[in-house]
Parts: C-alpha cells; structure tokens; sequence
C-alpha cells in the first residue's frame, strides 16, 4: 500500500486451489464495489458460511468472495467467524479504511512497517526489503530473541521498523486520520478457565474424534494431487487414517529416509502405509543430497528460525511427485501434551512449595547435579531449580531457551534481561486444573508459531506447496483448551488423542519411542559444513553485539565434543550470519 492519504497498490502471488479461474486473482472487489480484498490462504469453512449468505450474487466457487460477503454482512464481527489459515488486507473504498487481519492459529503471516505517509505489508520480510523504502537495519530487540529462542516473536522481527501481526488480531488503519489501531478478535486463552470440560471421558474422546474428522474433512482438497507427510509418528499416522477414512482413492503417502541415519522412522510408516493401503512412496536420500541442496533451502529462508532446511528438503522431494497439497501432524504435540515439557509443568505445579527452600541448600545441590551430569538439559533443570516460583513464567521459558542468561551476558554486549518468552506467559491465566492447557497456549503462542510454523510456511512457499494441518483446526483447538489435566495427563504418549481413535492405529505405532527427523548435523557440522560454518561464524564476530573471543570459544568447545553445547545451538546463528549477509542487514 502506498500512502495512507488513500493511494492503495497491492502485488499477489499465491498457489490456487478452490478455483482456478482468473476472475478470482485478487485484489476482488465485492459486488457493490466498495470493498476490495487481496487475501492469502483458505477458509476451511468457507462453504458453511455460504449457507448463511443467502442475497449475496457470487459469481465463483471462491473462499475470497466469502470473505468479502460476510464482510458486508457482519463487519469485523466475520473474522472470528472464519476457520482457516489466511490473512488479508481489505480496503474500504467509501471510508478509506484499510483492514489488515492474521488468521487466530496464527498459520499465516502479516508484515508490515508504518511511517508518517505510507504502510506497507505482506506475507514476507523479502517483499517489505524489496520496496526499497525501509533502512536494512537490525532490531536490538529482535536480535536477543533470536538468541535467546532461535526466532523472534510478534510483534518484533530481526529488522528494525517491520513488524509481524499477532495471531486472531486485525489492524485498522484509517487514511484520512492517519490513525493505527490494533484489534484482537479472537483469543485461544478464553477457552481455559470459562468454561472446564466436564463430559465424561468416553464423551470426550469421542468429541475429539469428530472434531478431528471434521477437521481433515474440510481441509481435503478435490481435484488436487494431494499426500501426507508421514513419519510413522502417532500424528502423520493419524492423519493418513483420517484421510483414507474419508477418500475413495488410496492415500498418497511420503517418507523421507536416510540410509546413514541411526534412527531411521522408515519402519514405522511402512506399517501404516500397509494398514491404510495407502499409495506410499519412501523418499531415500543420502547425506550428500541434502547438504547439496542446502545452499537452495537457505536462500528460501524469508526469516531466520531454527530448523527450516529439514521441511525444505522434505517439501521438494514430495513436490517432484506432483503433489500440491501436502497434509502433516504439526500441532499435535502441542495440543496433546506430547512433549516432556508438559509432565514437567505438572511436575513443577505439584512440588512448587520446593522453590521456596533458601538459597544455601537450592546451590549446593543444583552445582553437584551439573558435576554429576553435565548436560543443556541438567543446565536448564539447575536453573529452574534456582527459581523462587516454578509458576509457567518461570519454568516454561528456561525449557526452551537456546542460552541462559548467563551464557548470553558472555556471548552479547546486549541487556540480556529482556525475555519476550516471559512476557507472553506472564499474559497466560493460572487455572490449578488446567496446567497442560496453559502450557499448550505457551507453545501455540512462541514455539509453534515462531519456529515451526514459520518454517513450513517460509520453506514450502518456495517449492511450492501448501502443507494442510488438521491439529491447527479452530474448532478442536477451542475444545480441547477447555479439557482437564485429568483427562490429557500424559502418561503415554498423547493418550487422549490415541484413545479418541480407538483401533485406527496398530499397537506399535501407539507405543513406539519419540524419534524425529533426525538427520547427521552432528558430523556434517565438523566434516562437510566445517569451512562453510568457519567462516560465517568469523563473519558473525565483527557484529557489533557479539563478544567474538566467547563466539570463538563456543565453536571451539563444540569441535572438541563438549556436550553442553550442541550443533542446533552453532547452526541457527551461522543460518543468522548467513541471512544478515544474503539481505545485506545492517
């Protein structure tokens, strides 16, 4: 958008899905003409709506037009009516007033920078630097999350003036006024609390169930080569069940394996695929491809994070079966306590009285436990221990920190004391019933958001693909908040969500260890990425909030087998080093 005086210029990209017609490229203007919509993503829900917008004169089968109809017909009221991933900007031509909206799972992403004439947005960082017209310099703010969490939270990024959008929240800009609200419409956080679950189990499961169905139901895509990303993990299988459940074809399936790999989930995905008779295709790659393709999978990065290169290998090998529409398990960890993370806040939520012993007894013992067991995970339980409070402000943070403060204060010549992370949880109400759902707002609204979803979303736009994810469904997250510890206490592994499907899986799937993709970093780090990690890292050095001798002692310590450091915490900042240079980031 060019000049909040009223001059509105908009550039779209997108794959299409529900029609393929040219008359649905945006920006689409409603039938009076007054509103016009660019819009990027999918209304899950979009022909429900349809029912209820009985007068409108559509004129195509397009989830946009939806968008615009419940606009006229609700207002603002519409975008909490919306289930999907999406987000758009919508331009009130009579009233010169610019909507820009973020779907509530926050799957979609909102970029934008505003100064005294103009604002600008879009669903990449790369857009908003391509204008031209923002300075290429580093937020201060954004930098210390970066390496505190491996990623940057809403509202910052790394560069200094672009902001994100909250997730469920909308801005109103008003051009004549010049003015600049931000709304939100629709919070996650209402569901915990409200309003406590208090079916009986078997009820519960079966609510679960349906909602899951529903959920894969709407995200199905007709005339569309479409497949799944299967692990042989409880949530990639899942939903393959689902899928062949409700589709008269066999399931495309896809497994992406090494043959070098010690903790190959081949195995496992071939049982489903047998199961499902799903069409199942296992991907076989060595070392060598991927470290061949990884210059390709990191000019894809828009953002930095922690892990993209693994989704962006993954999405080109489905990609070159033809497949458009890819289905994966993300969120259901989050969603049904699958982490160790969740039985620790049940942990630290029952033992909490403990934080209160003094000082002179909590030292001794965290220092004889990091000299017994030297490990990050030991560092981090040590410095949860220390704690006053084992509340979710001050557990939840410290287990997914890259480096404590400590580390940090030697490794920046910030003010590590900032802790966006915290901020977000202190946000979070305490319920005494409902500890698993804080910690699942937790995740949704720093981990899942920031990391994961940034990568599938940043690494299959550039293939490009569309991943589908049915744990991230509005409807069964809303539900499933509202469940308590008692029903989701994670004794096995997701045991709400696997009793929910009954026999739909086999029992070695149900009962299998927690793998991952696992791929050689380890190695690749010392042999292969030596020269290329090296060098970025000597580049990082002369950054002006890096104390380089720290830097260099680090890389030092992990060439030399330390176990408190490990690659993930060497690869995510030579991926910084290497992005500050590929956009010449100031």
């Amino acid at each position: 958008m060019s000049g909040i005086a009223g001059i509105i210029t908009t550039a779209h990209r997108q794959l299409s899905f529900w029609n393929l017609s040219t008359k649905t490229n945006p920006p689409l203007f409603s039938a009076d003409k007054r509103y016009g919509l660019v819009y990027c993503g999918t209304i899950y829900n979009a022909p429900d709506l349809k029912k209820e917008l009985t007068g409108y004169p559509f004129l195509m089968q397009s989830d946009s037009e939806v968008v615009l109809a419940s606009f006229l017909k609700w207002g603002i009221q519409c975008f909490a009516k919306l289930n999907g991933m999406f987000a758009f900007g919508l331009w009130d031509t009579i009233e010169n007033v610019l909507y820009l909206v973020r779907d509530q799972s926050g799957i979609k992403p909102v970029y934008y920078t505003v100064d005294d004439h103009r604002i600008l947005f879009a669903s990449e960082v790369r857009a908003i630097l391509a204008s031209g017209r923002i300075d290429r310099k580093l937020n201060p703010d954004g930098i210390l999350e970066y390496f505190q969490y491996q990623t940057v939270h809403t509202p910052h990024t790394l560069i200094n003036g672009i902001n994100l959008l909250e997730a469920g929240w909308y801005l109103k800009i008003k051009a004549d006024t010049q003015s600049i609200e931000r709304i939100k419409y629709a919070d996650f956080a209402d569901a915990v609390g409200n309003d406590i679950n208090k079916k009986p189990y078997d009820q519960i499961k079966n609510d679960v169930y349906h909602l899951l169905l529903k959920s894969v139901e709407r995200q199905m895509v007709a005339d569309i080569p479409t497949g799944v990303f299967l692990s042989g993990g409880i949530d990639s299988s899942i939903i393959a069940g689902l899928l062949s459940q409700l589709s008269n074809s066999p399931v495309n399936t896809f497994t992406v394996n090494f043959d070098e790999s010690d903790f190959s989930e081949a195995k496992y995905a071939r049982v489903i695929a047998k199961k499902f008779n799903a069409n199942h295709q296992e991907i076989l790659l060595k070392p060598s491809d991927f470290l061949n393709a990884l210059p390709d999978a990191l000019t894809a990065i828009d953002h930095p994070s922690g892990d993209g290169p693994n989704t962006w290998i993954v999405s080109r090998e489905v990609a070159k079966h033809g497949i458009k529409v890819a289905f994966s398990g993300l969120g259901g960890d989050e969603l049904f306590a699958g982490y160790a993370h969740f039985k620790r806040a049940l942990m630290y939520n029952k033992y909490g009285y403990l934080a209160k012993f003094p000082y002179v007894i909590k030292y001794p013992c965290g220092y004889l436990l990091k000299k017994i067991k030297p490990s990050i995970a030991t560092n981090k339980l040590v410095e949860v221990w220390m704690q006053n409070e084992w509340d979710l402000k001050n557990s939840y943070p410290i287990g997914r920190r890259m480096f404590l403060d400590n580390e940090l204060s030697q490794l920046l010549t910030l003010d590590v004391k900032k802790d966006r992370v915290k901020e977000i949880c202190s946000s979070i109400a305490f319920h005494k019933n409902q500890v698993l759902s804080q910690v699942t707002l937790a995740e949704f609204n720093t981990y899942m958001q920031h990391v994961l979803l940034r990568d599938i979303g940043q690494m299959t736009a550039t293939i490009p693909i569309e991943g589908r994810l049915p744990f991230l469904d509005r409807d069964l997250i809303t539900y499933v908040l509202t469940i308590p510890d008692t029903m989701k206490y994670p004794l096995t592994p997701k045991k709400l969500l696997v009793d929910s499907v009954g026999d739909l899986l086999p029992e070695e799937i149900m009962h299998r260890p927690k793998m991952g993709f696992v791929l050689p970093w380890n190695v690749w780090l010392k042999k292969d990425l030596y020269s290329f990690c090296d060098t970025l890292l000597a580049n990082l050095c002369n950054r002006y909030f890096i104390k380089a001798d720290y830097l260099r002692q680090l890389w030092q310590q992990f060439l030399t087998g330390n176990k408190t450091i490990s690659w993930s915490r060497i690869w995510y900042l030579v991926v910084l080093e290497y992005w500050l240079e590929k956009y010449e980031i100031d």
